[in-house]
């Protein structure tokens, strides 16, 4: 008997099996099936399967929108629309998820789904067939070969396109027929019994490269024959500790689909008694052996030889006719989570899945660990690979609440299981309930809607804070009706959603945004009914791609315009495919402006409409919701190629080997950049083809993904400025865009300790030496690594050079310099050469001393504070101070930080979440202020103690007419004379506000309107800071009261030209008004791509108008055609008013308007130095929405540098600047949720070359 089930998508895969069962699929096709065997558990049963996976994206990170093509990224906005995960998730399922899934599968079929074989038993009702004969290599027919059929239907997806109908068993002779088939495409496996290896017709290893046998009605085909090869054989024994079931693990053999980059299980078998397996007719190839305990054993699965992940397998290389022996592995005790699931009446235990995730390396990293079923008592065990942190989750049938470990409903809610190697944790039970219900009825202006989706979100929190979590879903029946079952007691939110495209997305009640929707409470058990929603007709945008492509390989994506506090940009809404005729129907789209890109995935170029290469270029559209915009074609060029070979050292995997263009992007002047514009992966080859490319000049990288190759920078340059130029033209190849990879020079050795210490995680950190000691020389940290349980470590991407290496402590060793070294300048260099493995760099440390303390607010024990010990490192002329070890306080307030060497510290305390005031010891506000802490060899400093103050807070309510989502209030404190960023907020929906994390003090409050045109004001009333009305703020004060109402501004409308060849979009007008006798910049806008421009919420007053570009070669210039803003014209607004006409015809030679005196002649000043980078800024915190990001100032060389700071957000493909975020730390708004910042900053000193550094992207900012 053999089925085939549809599985959750996490797996995407087919498997095929007989009785002793595995089934699944999911985007691929059915497996070559196998012949009935005897037995089970005694060695002899063995399953042959295949399976094929999805195509992953190797990338050592998860892929960013510039490598995702738009129907990647529309799987990504989809999955984020349903707060589902995409990218975050492992990026392909892993053999042992696949076959755990596997078995939860074969369970169920047990249960309920017999059913399915006997209906497609039934199915075969035409009059055609199809016969042949199967033999050996020497002629001979083989009986006993199972023929297994697969039916083509082309009108469906392709993950359901084949059709797994009855086959049959070849004679004695070794003839089959299968009859009553009806016309149409076929594709045959033939599964024999030892010692052949299994096939499909004609001659094929895999499903896909089957041949399809087409029959006509009535038709007798013969003559599909197979000769089928001798298999190959693998055998040896497994063991375990005392008392394990031995024939209850699982032998895997593991072949490579080099398409679907994935290790598919094709043979399996079970262990006898004695603990020998054997496996017999894989066909000869490579292999990897999973052996892989049935969850109910205690045993940890591995891979061959002793490994626990497959890459990391020792191959087994198969020859036909031969048998492969000695492959045997040695089984651990495996950590065990037990309990009892209970259910109300009418429920099964053995329906719900208890799934278990490990915490991972990362913030908020946790990954899947295993899952399993409850037997019919609701018992379960799961067994678990490894010690570590873990959270449970009970998946109930429908409407069953599911919940996780310990009664809660959010995963983030989740208490966390910790188990050490082999131990077994008890109790970890659940009783689940039966869930609250939501139901309504959708309609449209026609009636009632099917097919609509309603998810329904449990919230937490309000404004900026608010959080969410998807808890459940229901499609709308016929007439409109919906019920979404199995949810929790809490407050939730619903939203509608038509995946036709016809009707516009909506939240209850009737709101587009989930900030806005309406809370719906239900109490345990509860159903809510009546929450209707009526969806208005959305708006359309149809048109027709002309193209050389195939249309399936063309996309269109809609990008409409966004309005909010970092600024107008373009968010990607909404995407279609292109039919056979070209025509295309973009759906669901709400009252907007939107610009039109059409995408190929084959050879030609994509563009915008109306025919231009870029976003910010584009034509904008204005969609009304209810109507179509019609005739938006496009016609598409054939592009350029480029193509080349990267060589790579012998036994090199090629999979990881890709080619990346670039292309000079200046449409952002603040922010120019090399900007990838296309990826090529190489074949098996070595080659690669890059196609559809713009013509132009481009900047080739060749690399490994890998990251065991250096890479190269067409021709031979190590960076993208030293690249020689590659020039494309349409319709043309370019050829011979070659590279040579070789290995990146490495530097290894091994930590250790006193006895019994861990020496694992230590970070092993590694500097440059950036010119000779005789120079001005510096040092710039280039790489590390950090040791595994041996203290081994190998730091890779190293070029020639010498360097420095540190061992930072572990929590509880002592951090040092090589060798024995208490500091780099004492440290023993290590010179390596280019391409070149350093081993034996080797360090013994000592246990470090501990600070030890409690940290308490108004005298109770606080948590989620993190404690930081800090010493201060002196260089030539400046010193920094700089974190050694850290900790978190635990429940009852204590800490300890260890592995501190000798020395005078200061110890900082921070509050995560902001409720407190951060301090550093003892009740300082700065480290300047600090008391040292002295801490001598191996000692403990006990008291040092916080307590911490509360946080004050400044609150009001802003009034007018504005989009919640543009407004921003910010709090300024008085620094020194100067009036620094302390915090801001956002502004609720209701107007009102809360600036947290203040400390006692004078403030002035800025309240800013980004997006609607309302003149920004400070408290009182004042246009700048300095005539702001002071705010003083006590100790742990909530000051309320703090209120503004805003009023709209004036307008400046005009137009911008500029050179052939410069884009428009690239410039920016700003408003300057006068400030006692400074010209201030006011108010900025951007450039339409039609040269247009609106500067808005302009107080009534005079003003001057300043248009910048961000290329060097174009002048900037103030209006009418002056240099400078002290030469440029008035331009006066009333009250409210619009002020037209102000235009600049930018150049690229300086204003004809007056010029300033000439200075006086003066001596040349002498050349400025360059400033060094010591250290590198980097970022902190939590990238989450309502937390707060901050930067390091970094190390500099010289100390005294003055640093300036901007924010950039990625909107799409571009880094678009976070208006007024000019200071060391970001508040994370909503409307960042799912994009990147990173920071710029602009270093300076009196004497040097001012420098520009732009620190790495932060992680995705979740909700």
């Amino acid at each position: 008997m053999e089925v085939a089930l549809s599985l959750s998508a996490a797996s995407r895969h087919w498997i095929t099996a007989l009785s002793v069962g595995l089934a699944s699929f999911a985007f691929s096709v059915p497996a070559a099936t196998a012949a009935p065997s005897g037995g089970e558990g005694d060695g002899s049963s063995v399953t042959r399967l295949l399976a094929t996976g999805t195509r992953t994206t190797d990338e050592a990170e998860r892929p960013t929108d510039e490598d995702l093509a738009p129907r990647d990224r529309a799987a990504r906005v989809e999955a984020e629309r349903l707060d589902q995960p995409f990218g975050d998730e492992p990026e392909e399922t892993t053999p042992s998820e696949l076959l755990d899934e596997a078995e939860r599968v074969h369970r169920a079929l047990q249960r309920r789904d017999v059913g399915r074989v006997a209906k497609a038993q039934q199915g075969l009702t035409g009059s055609s067939s199809i016969s042949g004969t199967v033999t050996n290599a020497s002629g001979e027919g083989l009986e006993q070969v199972w023929v297994g059929v697969f039916r083509e239907h082309p009108e469906l997806e392709e993950w359901e396109r084949w059709e797994w109908l009855p086959g049959t068993m070849t004679g004695a002779d070794g003839t089959f027929t299968v009859g009553d088939l009806e016309a149409g495409n076929y594709r045959l496996s033939f599964s024999p019994s030892d010692p052949y290896a299994s096939e499909y017709y004609d001659d094929a290893r895999t499903w896909r490269d089957a041949t399809t046998i087409t029959i006509g009605s009535a038709q007798a085909l013969t003559g599909v024959d197979a000769e089928l090869a001798l298999g190959a054989e693998v055998e040896g024994v497994v063991s375990a500790p005392a008392g394990s079931d031995l024939s209850s693990v699982w032998v895997h053999l593991l072949e490579w689909d080099d398409q679907d980059q994935f290790w598919s299980p094709t043979f399996s078998t079970t262990v006898s008694d004695d603990g020998t397996y054997r496996l017999s007719g894989a066909a000869a190839g490579e292999y990897r052996v999973l052996f892989s305990p049935q969850s109910s054993e205690l045993l940890e699965r591995e891979y061959y030889d002793g490994v626990a992940d497959v890459d990391a397998a020792t191959p087994v290389t198969l020859r036909a006719g031969q048998v492969q022996a000695g492959i045997d592995a040695d089984l651990v005790r495996a950590s065990t989570i037990t309990g009892r699931v209970q259910l109300p009446a009418g429920f099964s235990p053995e329906d719900v899945n208890v799934v278990a995730y490990r915490d991972g390396e990362g913030e908020d990293d946790w990954e899947w660990a295993g899952s399993t079923m409850p037997a019919l008592d609701g018992s379960y065990r799961l067994a678990l690979e490894g010690a570590g942190r873990f959270r449970v989750r009970f998946d109930g049938p429908d409407g069953i609440v599911t919940e996780y470990y310990d009664d809660a409903d959010l995963f983030d809610d989740a208490t966390v299981i910790e188990a050490a190697q082999g131990e077994q944790v008890t109790g970890i039970d659940a009783t689940l309930e039966q869930g609250a219900s939501i139901a309504g009825v959708v309609s449209g202006p026609g009636g009632p809607l099917q097919d609509v989706t309603v998810a329904a979100y449990e919230v937490t929190g309000e404004g900026d804070d608010l959080d969410w979590e998807w808890v459940g879903s229901a499609e709308t029946r016929a007439d409109g009706s919906y019920t979404v079952l199995g949810l929790g007691a809490g407050r939730h939110r619903v939203r509608f959603m038509d995946g036709t495209g016809r009707h516009l997305s909506e939240y209850y009640d009737d709101v587009a945004s989930i900030y806005r929707a309406t809370d719906l409470t239900l109490a345990r058990g509860a159903s809510l009914t009546g929450i209707n929603a009526r969806l208005a007709v959305a708006g359309q945008i149809t048109g027709r791609v002309t193209s050389a492509d195939d249309p399936e390989s063309l996309e269109v994506v809609a990008h409409r315009l966004v309005q909010d506090e970092d600024g107008p940009w373009w968010s990607e809404d909404a995407y279609a495919s292109v039919d056979e005729t070209g025509a295309y129907t973009l759906g669901g789209l709400p009252t907007g402006q939107y610009r039109i890109e059409f995408y190929s995935y084959g050879d030609s170029v994509g563009e915008f409409y109306d025919d231009v290469p870029t976003l910010e270029e584009a034509r904008t559209i204005s969609v009304t919701a209810g109507s179509t915009v019609s005739g938006i074609n496009a016609s598409l060029e054939v592009g350029g190629v480029v193509t080349g070979r990267i060589t790579v050292p012998v036994g090199t995997d090629t999979d990881d080997l890709a080619a990346r263009l670039y292309q000079w992007d200046a449409s952002d002047p603040e922010d120019p950049y090399w900007r990838r514009t296309k990826t090529a992966w190489v074949d098996e080859s070595g080659t690669y083809r890059a196609s559809g490319l713009r013509a132009g000049a481009y900047r080739v990288e060749l690399s490994d993904d890998s990251g065991a190759l250096e890479p190269v920078w067409f021709r031979d340059a190590s960076t993208v400025e030293a690249a020689q130029d590659v020039v494309v033209a349409h319709g043309r190849e370019t050829t011979g865009i070659d590279a040579t990879l070789k290995p990146w020079a490495t530097l290894s050795g091994v930590v250790t300790g006193p006895v019994g210490e861990d020496v694992g995680g230590v970070e092993v950190q590694v500097w440059e030496h950036g010119a000779t000691p005789a120079q001005d020389a510096w040092w710039d940290p280039v790489g590390h690594a950090t040791t595994q349980e041996d203290g081994s470590f190998t730091v890779t991407g190293l070029r020639a050079g010498t360097y420095a290496v540190e061992f930072r402590t572990n929590g509880r060793l002592a951090g040092e310099w090589y060798q024995d070294a208490a500091d780099r300048a004492s440290a023993a260099a290590v010179r390596v050469a280019a391409h070149t493995a350093v081993t034996g760099i080797r360090a013994t440390l000592d246990l470090g001393s501990t600070v030890r303390g409690r940290v308490t607010s108004a005298s109770s024990p606080v948590g989620d504070v993190r404690v930081s010990v800090l010493q201060e490192r002196r260089w030539d002329d400046f010193s920094e101070w700089e974190r050694v070890s850290s900790s978190y306080v635990g429940q009852d307030g204590s800490y300890e930080v260890g592995g501190l060497r000798a020395g005078t510290y200061k110890v900082a305390f921070e509050d995560q979440e902001g409720d407190l005031l951060d301090e550093y010891y003892d009740d300082a506000p700065t480290i300047a202020q600090a008391k040292d802490v002295v801490v001598g060899t191996r000692t403990t400093v006990q008291g040092i103690n916080a307590d911490l103050a509360r946080a004050s807070t400044i609150s009001g309510t802003v009034r007018g007419t504005f989009d919640v989502d543009g407004l921003e209030v910010v709090a300024l404190r008085l620094v020194d004379g100067e009036w620094e960023w302390a915090w801001s907020a956002s502004v609720r929906e209701d107007g009102t506000y809360t600036i947290g994390r203040l400390a006692a003090g004078t403030y002035r409050v800025l309240f800013r309107d980004w997006t609607s045109g309302n003149v920004s004001t400070y408290y009182g009333g004042a246009l700048d800071v300095e005539s702001a009305r002071d705010v003083r703020v006590g100790v742990e004060q909530a000051l309320t009261g703090i209120d503004a109402t805003l009023v709209p501004g004036g307008k400046v409308k005009g137009s911008v030209t500029v050179p052939d060849g410069v884009r428009v979009t690239g410039v920016s007008v700003t408003a300057y008004r006068k400030v006692g006798s400074e010209w201030r910049a006011d108010v900025r806008a951007g450039v339409n791509a039609d040269g247009t421009y609106e500067v808005k919420g302009l107080a009534s007053g005079t003003y001057r108008i300043g248009f910048e570009h961000g290329d060097d070669a174009v002048v900037d210039e103030f209006y009418d055609n002056a240099a400078t803003v002290e030469q440029a014209k008035d331009v006066v607004v009333a009250d409210r008013a619009t002020v037209s006409g102000i235009a600049a015809a930018l150049s690229t030679t300086p204003p004809t308007g007056p010029k300033p005196e000439d200075p006086k002649p003066q001596d040349p000043a002498p050349a400025p130095k360059v400033i060094k980078l010591v250290k590198a800024p980097k970022l902190s915190g939590t990238a989450k929405v309502g937390k707060t990001l901050k930067v390091s100032k970094g190390t500099w060389k010289p100390g005294q540098v003055t640093v300036k700071y901007q924010w950039f957000v990625k909107q799409g493909k571009r880094w678009v600047v976070v208006k007024k975020a000019t200071r060391p730390s970001l508040k994370l708004t909503r409307t960042m949720k799912g994009k990147q910042v990173r920071v710029r900053l602009t270093v300076s000193a009196k004497g040097y070359r001012t420098l520009v550094h732009t620190t790495k992207a932060s992680k995705k900012i979740r909700k």
